[in-house]
Protein backbone atom coordinates (compact mmCIF):
# COMPACT_ATOMS: atom_id res chain seq x y z
CA UNK A 1 0.00 0.00 0.00
CA UNK A 2 1.15 3.52 -0.70
CA UNK A 3 2.59 4.78 2.57
CA UNK A 4 3.11 8.53 2.53
CA UNK A 5 0.61 9.96 4.97
CA UNK A 6 -1.40 13.00 3.99
CA UNK A 7 -0.50 16.19 5.85
CA UNK A 8 -1.88 19.65 5.11
CA UNK A 9 0.61 22.14 6.41
CA UNK A 10 0.79 25.00 3.90
CA UNK A 11 -1.58 27.81 2.99
CA UNK A 12 -2.36 28.00 -0.73
CA UNK A 13 -5.10 30.66 -0.50
CA UNK A 14 -2.97 33.47 -2.02
CA UNK A 15 -2.13 31.30 -5.02
CA UNK A 16 -5.76 30.25 -5.50
CA UNK A 17 -6.79 33.90 -5.58
CA UNK A 18 -4.00 34.90 -7.96
CA UNK A 19 -4.75 32.06 -10.38
CA UNK A 20 -8.47 32.82 -10.26
CA UNK A 21 -7.83 36.46 -11.15
CA UNK A 22 -5.52 35.43 -13.99
CA UNK A 23 -7.99 32.90 -15.42
CA UNK A 24 -10.83 35.40 -15.39
CA UNK A 25 -8.84 37.80 -17.55
CA UNK A 26 -9.06 35.18 -20.31
CA UNK A 27 -12.84 34.86 -19.95
CA UNK A 28 -15.18 36.43 -22.50
CA UNK A 29 -18.63 37.85 -21.88
CA UNK A 30 -20.28 34.45 -22.33
CA UNK A 31 -18.08 32.67 -19.80
CA UNK A 32 -15.78 31.12 -22.41
CA UNK A 33 -12.13 30.87 -21.36
CA UNK A 34 -9.86 31.42 -24.36
CA UNK A 35 -6.10 31.62 -24.71
CA UNK A 36 -3.07 30.18 -26.46
CA UNK A 37 -1.97 26.58 -26.24
CA UNK A 38 1.31 24.79 -26.86
CA UNK A 39 0.21 22.53 -29.65
CA UNK A 40 1.72 19.48 -31.27
CA UNK A 41 1.56 19.84 -35.02
CA UNK A 42 0.14 17.10 -37.24
CA UNK A 43 -0.62 13.64 -35.90
CA UNK A 44 2.59 13.06 -34.01
CA UNK A 45 2.22 10.39 -31.31
CA UNK A 46 4.51 9.45 -28.43
CA UNK A 47 7.31 9.55 -27.42
CA UNK A 48 7.62 13.11 -26.19
CA UNK A 49 8.98 15.65 -26.79
CA UNK A 50 7.57 16.14 -30.27
CA UNK A 51 9.88 17.35 -33.01
CA UNK A 52 7.50 20.12 -34.02
CA UNK A 53 5.83 22.48 -31.57
CA UNK A 54 3.42 25.31 -32.24
CA UNK A 55 2.40 28.20 -30.02
CA UNK A 56 -0.92 29.03 -31.63
CA UNK A 57 -2.69 32.33 -31.17
CA UNK A 58 -5.25 31.83 -33.92
CA UNK A 59 -8.54 29.95 -33.62
CA UNK A 60 -8.12 29.20 -29.94
CA UNK A 61 -11.59 28.28 -28.82
CA UNK A 62 -13.13 28.01 -25.40
CA UNK A 63 -12.70 24.24 -25.36
CA UNK A 64 -14.69 21.82 -23.25
CA UNK A 65 -11.54 20.77 -21.40
CA UNK A 66 -10.75 24.29 -20.22
CA UNK A 67 -14.38 25.04 -19.41
CA UNK A 68 -14.90 21.79 -17.51
CA UNK A 69 -11.74 21.82 -15.39
CA UNK A 70 -12.23 25.48 -14.49
CA UNK A 71 -15.90 24.91 -13.62
CA UNK A 72 -15.03 21.95 -11.38
CA UNK A 73 -12.40 24.08 -9.64
CA UNK A 74 -14.90 26.82 -8.86
CA UNK A 75 -17.55 24.32 -7.75
CA UNK A 76 -15.09 22.71 -5.35
CA UNK A 77 -14.05 26.15 -4.11
CA UNK A 78 -17.69 27.00 -3.46
CA UNK A 79 -18.19 23.77 -1.52
CA UNK A 80 -15.28 24.67 0.75
CA UNK A 81 -16.04 28.37 1.23
CA UNK A 82 -19.81 28.72 0.57
CA UNK A 83 -18.82 31.96 -1.16
CA UNK A 84 -21.59 32.75 -3.65
CA UNK A 85 -19.19 34.59 -5.97
CA UNK A 86 -17.34 31.37 -6.71
CA UNK A 87 -20.62 29.66 -7.60
CA UNK A 88 -21.45 32.55 -9.90
CA UNK A 89 -18.18 32.01 -11.77
CA UNK A 90 -18.88 28.27 -12.06
CA UNK A 91 -22.32 29.03 -13.48
CA UNK A 92 -20.87 31.44 -16.06
CA UNK A 93 -18.37 28.85 -17.23
CA UNK A 94 -20.96 26.05 -17.25
CA UNK A 95 -23.35 28.30 -19.14
CA UNK A 96 -20.87 28.38 -22.00
CA UNK A 97 -20.68 24.57 -21.92
CA UNK A 98 -24.45 24.46 -22.41
CA UNK A 99 -24.11 26.74 -25.43
CA UNK A 100 -21.57 24.33 -26.92
CA UNK A 101 -23.92 21.35 -26.78
CA UNK A 102 -25.41 20.12 -30.06
CA UNK A 103 -28.85 18.68 -30.64
CA UNK A 104 -27.43 15.15 -30.65
CA UNK A 105 -26.07 15.72 -27.13
CA UNK A 106 -22.39 16.03 -28.09
CA UNK A 107 -20.26 19.07 -27.34
CA UNK A 108 -18.48 21.28 -29.85
CA UNK A 109 -14.97 22.68 -29.27
CA UNK A 110 -14.15 19.27 -27.79
CA UNK A 111 -10.66 18.77 -29.12
CA UNK A 112 -8.27 20.93 -27.07
CA UNK A 113 -4.83 20.41 -28.61
CA UNK A 114 -6.25 19.00 -31.80
CA UNK A 115 -8.66 21.79 -32.74
CA UNK A 116 -6.41 22.91 -35.60
CA UNK A 117 -6.72 19.49 -37.22
CA UNK A 118 -10.18 19.06 -38.81
CA UNK A 119 -9.95 15.26 -38.58
CA UNK A 120 -9.26 15.26 -34.86
CA UNK A 121 -11.61 18.15 -34.20
CA UNK A 122 -14.54 16.19 -35.60
CA UNK A 123 -13.47 13.00 -33.85
CA UNK A 124 -14.63 14.39 -30.48
CA UNK A 125 -12.21 12.59 -28.11
CA UNK A 126 -14.02 10.83 -25.28
CA UNK A 127 -12.24 12.62 -22.44
CA UNK A 128 -13.29 16.01 -23.84
CA UNK A 129 -16.90 14.84 -23.99
CA UNK A 130 -17.04 13.21 -20.54
CA UNK A 131 -15.38 15.97 -18.51
CA UNK A 132 -18.24 18.40 -19.26
CA UNK A 133 -20.63 15.84 -17.75
CA UNK A 134 -18.57 15.69 -14.57
CA UNK A 135 -18.49 19.50 -14.35
CA UNK A 136 -22.22 19.88 -14.99
CA UNK A 137 -23.19 17.13 -12.57
CA UNK A 138 -20.89 18.45 -9.83
CA UNK A 139 -22.48 21.86 -10.29
CA UNK A 140 -25.96 20.31 -10.15
CA UNK A 141 -25.02 18.52 -6.92
CA UNK A 142 -23.69 21.74 -5.39
CA UNK A 143 -26.87 23.60 -6.26
CA UNK A 144 -29.15 20.90 -4.88
CA UNK A 145 -27.22 19.98 -1.74
CA UNK A 146 -29.52 19.06 1.11
CA UNK A 147 -32.56 19.51 -1.10
CA UNK A 148 -31.91 23.24 -1.36
CA UNK A 149 -31.56 24.60 -4.87
CA UNK A 150 -29.42 27.72 -4.76
CA UNK A 151 -29.70 28.50 -8.45
CA UNK A 152 -33.43 27.94 -8.85
CA UNK A 153 -35.02 24.63 -9.82
CA UNK A 154 -34.93 25.21 -13.57
CA UNK A 155 -31.41 26.59 -13.34
CA UNK A 156 -30.06 23.48 -11.66
CA UNK A 157 -31.98 21.01 -13.81
CA UNK A 158 -30.53 22.33 -17.06
CA UNK A 159 -27.11 21.05 -16.00
CA UNK A 160 -28.55 17.62 -15.25
CA UNK A 161 -30.45 17.43 -18.54
CA UNK A 162 -27.37 18.42 -20.55
CA UNK A 163 -25.27 15.72 -18.86
CA UNK A 164 -28.01 13.12 -19.43
CA UNK A 165 -28.14 13.93 -23.12
CA UNK A 166 -24.36 13.75 -23.55
CA UNK A 167 -23.98 10.51 -21.58
CA UNK A 168 -26.70 8.99 -23.75
CA UNK A 169 -24.72 10.09 -26.80
CA UNK A 170 -21.53 8.54 -25.43
CA UNK A 171 -23.16 5.21 -24.62
CA UNK A 172 -24.79 5.06 -28.03
CA UNK A 173 -21.75 6.10 -30.07
CA UNK A 174 -18.61 5.27 -28.07
CA UNK A 175 -19.29 2.19 -25.94
CA UNK A 176 -17.70 -0.93 -27.42
CA UNK A 177 -19.61 -3.93 -26.07
CA UNK A 178 -17.04 -6.41 -27.37
CA UNK A 179 -14.26 -4.71 -25.39
CA UNK A 180 -16.39 -3.74 -22.43
CA UNK A 181 -15.24 -0.13 -22.49
CA UNK A 182 -15.46 3.10 -24.46
CA UNK A 183 -13.60 3.85 -27.67
CA UNK A 184 -11.34 6.87 -27.40
CA UNK A 185 -13.24 8.91 -30.01
CA UNK A 186 -16.01 8.80 -32.59
CA UNK A 187 -13.62 7.61 -35.30
CA UNK A 188 -11.19 5.48 -33.26
CA UNK A 189 -11.21 1.75 -32.63
CA UNK A 190 -8.75 1.91 -29.74
CA UNK A 191 -9.42 2.23 -26.02
CA UNK A 192 -7.49 4.48 -23.63
CA UNK A 193 -7.28 4.02 -19.88
CA UNK A 194 -7.53 7.62 -18.72
CA UNK A 195 -10.51 8.30 -20.99
CA UNK A 196 -12.37 5.23 -19.73
CA UNK A 197 -11.87 6.32 -16.13
CA UNK A 198 -13.19 9.83 -16.75
CA UNK A 199 -16.27 8.24 -18.34
CA UNK A 200 -16.69 6.07 -15.23
CA UNK A 201 -17.06 9.11 -12.99
CA UNK A 202 -19.55 10.71 -15.37
CA UNK A 203 -21.63 7.52 -15.41
CA UNK A 204 -21.56 7.07 -11.63
CA UNK A 205 -22.44 10.68 -10.87
CA UNK A 206 -25.52 10.38 -13.03
CA UNK A 207 -26.32 6.96 -11.54
CA UNK A 208 -26.28 8.40 -8.01
CA UNK A 209 -28.81 10.99 -9.13
CA UNK A 210 -31.25 8.92 -11.20
CA UNK A 211 -30.59 5.36 -9.99
CA UNK A 212 -30.35 3.88 -13.50
CA UNK A 213 -28.66 0.49 -12.96
CA UNK A 214 -27.53 0.30 -16.58
CA UNK A 215 -25.12 3.17 -15.89
CA UNK A 216 -23.56 1.27 -13.00
CA UNK A 217 -23.18 -1.87 -15.12
CA UNK A 218 -21.34 0.02 -17.85
CA UNK A 219 -19.11 1.70 -15.24
CA UNK A 220 -18.28 -1.72 -13.76
CA UNK A 221 -17.52 -3.07 -17.21
CA UNK A 222 -15.06 -0.22 -17.79
CA UNK A 223 -13.52 -0.81 -14.36
CA UNK A 224 -13.05 -4.50 -15.12
CA UNK A 225 -11.37 -3.61 -18.42
CA UNK A 226 -9.01 -1.27 -16.56
CA UNK A 227 -8.22 -3.98 -14.00
CA UNK A 228 -7.28 -6.40 -16.80
CA UNK A 229 -5.11 -3.71 -18.38
CA UNK A 230 -3.32 -3.07 -15.07
CA UNK A 231 -0.01 -4.98 -15.02
CA UNK A 232 0.55 -4.82 -11.28
CA UNK A 233 2.75 -1.72 -11.46
CA UNK A 234 0.93 0.80 -13.67
CA UNK A 235 -1.81 1.17 -16.25
CA UNK A 236 -0.54 1.39 -19.86
CA UNK A 237 -1.74 4.25 -22.02
CA UNK A 238 -4.16 1.95 -23.82
CA UNK A 239 -4.68 -1.50 -25.26
CA UNK A 240 -2.72 -1.11 -28.49
CA UNK A 241 0.95 -1.30 -29.33
CA UNK A 242 1.85 2.33 -29.94
CA UNK A 243 0.67 3.46 -26.53
CA UNK A 244 1.75 0.81 -24.07
CA UNK A 245 4.25 3.12 -22.34
CA UNK A 246 2.62 4.72 -19.29
CA UNK A 247 2.54 8.45 -18.63
CA UNK A 248 2.39 9.55 -15.03
CA UNK A 249 -0.17 12.23 -15.93
CA UNK A 250 -2.51 9.74 -17.57
CA UNK A 251 -2.12 7.23 -14.74
CA UNK A 252 -3.20 9.97 -12.35
CA UNK A 253 -6.22 10.77 -14.52
CA UNK A 254 -7.01 7.03 -14.58
CA UNK A 255 -7.68 7.36 -10.85
CA UNK A 256 -10.58 9.67 -11.76
CA UNK A 257 -13.61 7.44 -11.34
CA UNK A 258 -12.07 4.49 -9.53
CA UNK A 259 -12.71 5.79 -6.01
CA UNK A 260 -16.39 6.26 -6.87
CA UNK A 261 -16.53 2.77 -8.38
CA UNK A 262 -14.99 1.25 -5.27
CA UNK A 263 -17.47 3.04 -3.00
CA UNK A 264 -20.45 1.95 -5.10
CA UNK A 265 -19.45 -1.71 -5.48
CA UNK A 266 -17.14 -2.38 -2.49
CA UNK A 267 -15.19 -4.57 -4.91
CA UNK A 268 -11.62 -4.89 -3.63
CA UNK A 269 -10.11 -5.17 -7.09
CA UNK A 270 -10.86 -1.50 -7.64
CA UNK A 271 -9.13 -0.68 -4.37
CA UNK A 272 -6.11 -2.69 -5.52
CA UNK A 273 -6.14 -0.74 -8.76
CA UNK A 274 -6.21 2.60 -6.94
CA UNK A 275 -3.45 1.53 -4.57
CA UNK A 276 -1.29 0.21 -7.41
CA UNK A 277 -1.53 3.43 -9.43
CA UNK A 278 -0.77 5.56 -6.37
CA UNK A 279 2.28 3.43 -5.62
CA UNK A 280 3.51 3.95 -9.19
CA UNK A 281 3.00 7.71 -8.90
CA UNK A 282 4.86 7.90 -5.59
CA UNK A 283 7.78 6.01 -7.14
CA UNK A 284 7.69 8.50 -10.04
CA UNK A 285 7.86 11.59 -7.82
CA UNK A 286 10.98 13.67 -8.43
CA UNK A 287 12.06 15.20 -5.12
CA UNK A 288 14.57 17.44 -6.89
CA UNK A 289 11.84 19.30 -8.81
CA UNK A 290 8.74 18.60 -6.73
CA UNK A 291 6.87 17.16 -9.72
CA UNK A 292 6.56 13.79 -11.46
CA UNK A 293 8.74 12.05 -14.02
CA UNK A 294 7.15 11.98 -17.44
CA UNK A 295 6.75 8.33 -18.41
CA UNK A 296 8.24 4.86 -18.58
CA UNK A 297 9.70 3.83 -21.93
CA UNK A 298 11.18 0.40 -22.62
CA UNK A 299 11.20 -0.30 -18.90
CA UNK A 300 13.11 2.87 -18.00
CA UNK A 301 11.84 6.06 -16.35
CA UNK A 302 12.03 9.11 -18.61
CA UNK A 303 12.44 12.16 -16.39
CA UNK A 304 11.45 15.01 -18.73
CA UNK A 305 9.36 16.86 -19.63
CA UNK A 306 7.62 17.21 -16.28
CA UNK A 307 4.19 18.80 -16.09
CA UNK A 308 3.92 21.85 -13.82
CA UNK A 309 0.52 23.50 -14.28
CA UNK A 310 -1.08 20.28 -15.51
CA UNK A 311 0.21 18.46 -12.43
CA UNK A 312 -2.67 20.14 -10.62
CA UNK A 313 -5.05 17.57 -12.08
CA UNK A 314 -2.71 14.88 -10.75
CA UNK A 315 -2.85 16.45 -7.30
CA UNK A 316 -6.67 16.55 -7.46
CA UNK A 317 -7.05 12.93 -8.56
CA UNK A 318 -4.54 11.67 -6.02
CA UNK A 319 -6.46 13.45 -3.26
CA UNK A 320 -9.76 12.06 -4.53
CA UNK A 321 -8.24 8.56 -4.52
CA UNK A 322 -7.11 8.87 -0.90
CA UNK A 323 -10.78 8.85 0.08
CA UNK A 324 -10.62 5.08 -0.36
CA UNK A 325 -8.36 4.93 2.69
CA UNK A 326 -5.00 4.87 0.93
CA UNK A 327 -2.65 7.29 2.69
CA UNK A 328 -0.55 9.64 0.61
CA UNK A 329 1.26 12.81 1.60
CA UNK A 330 0.59 15.33 -1.16
CA UNK A 331 2.03 18.37 0.63
CA UNK A 332 5.44 18.27 -1.11
CA UNK A 333 3.70 18.35 -4.49
CA UNK A 334 1.30 21.09 -3.37
CA UNK A 335 4.23 23.13 -2.07
CA UNK A 336 6.03 22.81 -5.41
CA UNK A 337 2.93 23.86 -7.32
CA UNK A 338 2.40 26.78 -4.94
CA UNK A 339 5.95 28.00 -5.46
CA UNK A 340 5.61 27.73 -9.25
CA UNK A 341 2.75 30.24 -9.49
CA UNK A 342 3.83 33.50 -11.11
CA UNK A 343 3.16 36.75 -9.21
CA UNK A 344 0.37 37.60 -11.67
CA UNK A 345 -1.30 34.17 -11.27
CA UNK A 346 -0.07 32.38 -14.38
CA UNK A 347 1.61 28.99 -13.95
CA UNK A 348 4.45 27.67 -16.14
CA UNK A 349 3.71 24.65 -18.29
CA UNK A 350 6.72 22.34 -18.01
CA UNK A 351 10.17 21.58 -16.69
CA UNK A 352 12.59 20.27 -19.29
CA UNK A 353 10.46 20.52 -22.42
CA UNK A 354 12.04 23.56 -24.04
CA UNK A 355 12.83 27.17 -23.27
CA UNK A 356 9.62 28.96 -24.22
CA UNK A 357 7.47 25.84 -23.74
CA UNK A 358 8.49 25.61 -20.10
CA UNK A 359 7.73 29.18 -19.10
CA UNK A 360 4.59 29.95 -21.11
CA UNK A 361 1.32 29.51 -19.16
CA UNK A 362 -1.70 28.15 -21.05
CA UNK A 363 -5.15 28.87 -19.57
CA UNK A 364 -6.29 25.28 -20.11
CA UNK A 365 -3.43 23.95 -18.00
CA UNK A 366 -3.47 26.75 -15.47
CA UNK A 367 -7.06 25.69 -14.77
CA UNK A 368 -5.64 22.32 -13.70
CA UNK A 369 -3.26 24.02 -11.27
CA UNK A 370 -6.22 25.95 -9.88
CA UNK A 371 -8.24 22.76 -9.37
CA UNK A 372 -5.34 20.97 -7.70
CA UNK A 373 -4.66 23.74 -5.20
CA UNK A 374 -8.36 24.10 -4.42
CA UNK A 375 -8.52 20.35 -3.75
CA UNK A 376 -5.52 20.59 -1.42
CA UNK A 377 -6.74 23.64 0.50
CA UNK A 378 -8.65 23.25 3.73
CA UNK A 379 -10.89 26.32 3.70
CA UNK A 380 -9.33 28.89 1.37
CA UNK A 381 -9.55 32.60 2.08
CA UNK A 382 -11.28 34.37 -0.83
CA UNK A 383 -10.02 37.83 -1.79
CA UNK A 384 -13.47 39.25 -2.55
CA UNK A 385 -12.50 40.52 -6.01
CA UNK A 386 -13.77 37.52 -7.87
CA UNK A 387 -16.30 37.94 -10.68
CA UNK A 388 -16.82 41.68 -10.17
CA UNK A 389 -16.01 43.05 -13.63
CA UNK A 390 -19.16 44.08 -15.51
CA UNK A 391 -20.12 46.46 -18.25
CA UNK A 392 -22.29 49.10 -16.51
CA UNK A 393 -24.28 49.76 -19.69
CA UNK A 394 -25.28 46.17 -20.41
CA UNK A 395 -24.70 44.61 -16.99
CA UNK A 396 -22.90 41.81 -18.85
CA UNK A 397 -19.55 40.40 -17.83
CA UNK A 398 -16.72 42.02 -19.75
CA UNK A 399 -14.03 40.35 -21.81
CA UNK A 400 -10.80 39.96 -19.88
CA UNK A 401 -7.59 41.79 -20.64
CA UNK A 402 -5.81 38.66 -21.79
CA UNK A 403 -8.58 37.66 -24.14
CA UNK A 404 -8.79 41.18 -25.54
CA UNK A 405 -5.08 41.48 -26.22
CA UNK A 406 -4.95 37.99 -27.68
CA UNK A 407 -7.84 38.61 -30.04
CA UNK A 408 -6.86 42.13 -31.05
CA UNK A 409 -3.10 41.87 -31.45
CA UNK A 410 -2.30 38.23 -32.12
CA UNK A 411 -5.26 36.73 -33.96
CA UNK A 412 -3.78 34.92 -36.93
CA UNK A 413 -0.26 34.58 -35.49
CA UNK A 414 1.45 31.26 -34.82
CA UNK A 415 4.96 30.64 -33.54
CA UNK A 416 6.35 27.35 -34.84
CA UNK A 417 9.27 25.70 -33.04
CA UNK A 418 10.60 23.01 -35.35
CA UNK A 419 13.50 20.66 -34.79
CA UNK A 420 16.07 22.94 -36.40
CA UNK A 421 14.40 26.32 -36.91
CA UNK A 422 11.89 28.87 -35.66
CA UNK A 423 9.10 30.18 -37.88
CA UNK A 424 6.62 33.02 -37.40
CA UNK A 425 3.38 32.61 -39.33
CA UNK A 426 0.51 35.03 -39.83
CA UNK A 427 -2.75 33.93 -41.44
CA UNK A 428 -1.07 30.89 -42.91
CA UNK A 429 1.88 32.78 -44.48
CA UNK A 430 5.48 32.56 -43.29
CA UNK A 431 6.69 36.05 -42.40
CA UNK A 432 9.97 35.12 -40.68
CA UNK A 433 12.19 32.06 -40.33
CA UNK A 434 15.57 31.44 -38.71
CA UNK A 435 17.77 28.45 -38.13
CA UNK A 436 18.28 27.67 -34.45
CA UNK A 437 22.02 27.91 -34.89
CA UNK A 438 21.78 31.52 -36.02
CA UNK A 439 22.24 34.47 -33.72
CA UNK A 440 18.93 36.35 -33.50
CA UNK A 441 19.45 40.02 -34.49
CA UNK A 442 17.74 42.77 -32.54
CA UNK A 443 15.82 44.01 -35.55
CA UNK A 444 14.11 40.87 -36.76
CA UNK A 445 10.41 40.18 -36.49
CA UNK A 446 10.58 37.48 -33.85
CA UNK A 447 12.34 39.96 -31.56
CA UNK A 448 9.52 42.43 -32.12
CA UNK A 449 7.03 39.65 -31.60
CA UNK A 450 8.26 39.12 -28.06
CA UNK A 451 9.32 42.65 -27.23
CA UNK A 452 5.94 44.28 -27.84
CA UNK A 453 3.78 41.25 -27.19
CA UNK A 454 1.32 42.38 -24.54
CA UNK A 455 -0.24 38.92 -24.61
CA UNK A 456 2.99 37.34 -23.46
CA UNK A 457 3.52 40.05 -20.86
CA UNK A 458 0.00 39.48 -19.60
CA UNK A 459 0.43 35.72 -19.50
CA UNK A 460 3.78 35.60 -17.73
CA UNK A 461 3.80 38.90 -15.87
CA UNK A 462 6.31 41.74 -16.10
CA UNK A 463 7.87 41.02 -12.72
CA UNK A 464 9.00 37.46 -13.38
CA UNK A 465 12.76 37.01 -13.17
CA UNK A 466 15.10 34.25 -14.20
CA UNK A 467 13.37 33.04 -17.35
CA UNK A 468 16.01 31.16 -19.33
CA UNK A 469 14.73 31.95 -22.78
CA UNK A 470 16.77 33.70 -25.42
CA UNK A 471 13.74 35.73 -26.49
CA UNK A 472 12.25 36.44 -23.08
CA UNK A 473 15.28 37.26 -20.97
CA UNK A 474 15.34 40.88 -19.78
CA UNK A 475 12.39 41.79 -21.97
CA UNK A 476 9.42 41.48 -19.63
Amino acid sequence: MAKRRERRTIDVSPEINRISSWLETWMDGDGGIHGPVIHKVGRVLLPYPHNVQLLRFDNIEDTTWTQSIAAIGYVELYKKTKDKKTLDVAERIAGRLLELQRKDGSFDHAAFEHDSDPFRKNSKPLVHQAYPDIALLRLYEAETAGGKITGGKAGAKKYLRAAERNIGFLIGNYFDKSAGTFRSSLVSKVHMANMASVAIEALLRLYKINGDDSLLKIAESCGDWLYKLFNGNFVPYGDYNEHTNPLTLYNAITLQGLDDLYFETKDRKYFKLVNGILKFLLQSYDKSTGFYFHRIENGKMVKYPQYVAASGIMLWNIMEATKTGVKCDVTPHAASLKSAVYPNGGVPSYIGYGEWQDCFPCPAWVAMAFLGLVAYAGKPEISGKMNEKTNPKTNKKTNGAGFKSFAKEWGGYSFLDEKDKFTLIKNGEIIWRAEKTEEVPETNKIEAFYQKNTLLQHAVGKTVKGLKNRFLKNRI
